[in-house]
């Protein structure tokens, strides 16, 4: 909580530091002085409240803004999956290739969680592959699936799929 005035947003700067340790040093001194005045279980308490504290805000701060914004790269094709698997049955590997720059959360990972009946492939399918399934969240390279006879379709601003095999292709018609 102490640190937690900084965002990827702001320079991480020395108020910061000030604020935090600043806070830090009080807590400690609170801390001490119960635990000093023998009253154990109120320190014990006191350090329980911070930790649950620290953990609630955390998760409230940092990961819920995250994990909405994992859920706008992935949730169309999810989606779309979904209606599929209910008219046909999918290749067992699904391929995905993440060509944005982000670092925290590859949507790979989100796709294994997410799909985790199927085996997630980060990279292009095999040339011999009959049939296969792609997920791409840029357009950069859609030009080169469609030369190589993949059906492209986009589901969202940031969410692409490109399918190959005649089967599957018919399915999605």
């Amino acid at each position: 909580i102490l640190f937690s005035m900084w965002n990827e947003s702001k320079e991480l700067g020395e108020y910061i530091y000030y604020y935090g340790i600043q806070g830090m040093i009080f807590f400690l001194f609170l801390f001490l002085g119960v635990y000093r005045w023998k009253k154990q279980k109120g320190a014990i308490l006191l350090l329980t409240f911070l930790l649950v504290a620290q953990y609630f805000y955390g998760t409230y701060v940092w990961d819920v803004p995250w994990a909405n914004e994992s859920n706008e790269k992935v949730n169309d094709t999810y989606s779309w999956v979904k209606e599929l698997e209910a008219k046909t049955v999918l290749p067992t590997t699904i391929y995905v290739q993440d060509n944005l720059e982000t670092s925290h959360h590859k949507t790979a990972l989100l796709y294994q969680f997410l799909l985790s009946r199927y085996e997630i492939r980060m990279g292009e399918p095999d040339t011999h592959d009959e049939e296969a399934i792609l997920f791409i969240n840029s357009g950069d390279k859609l030009a080169t699936y469609g030369e190589q006879g993949y059906k492209i379709l986009q589901l969202d601003e940031e969410e692409y799929v490109c399918i190959k095999g005649e089967r599957l292709i018919n399915e999605v018609k």
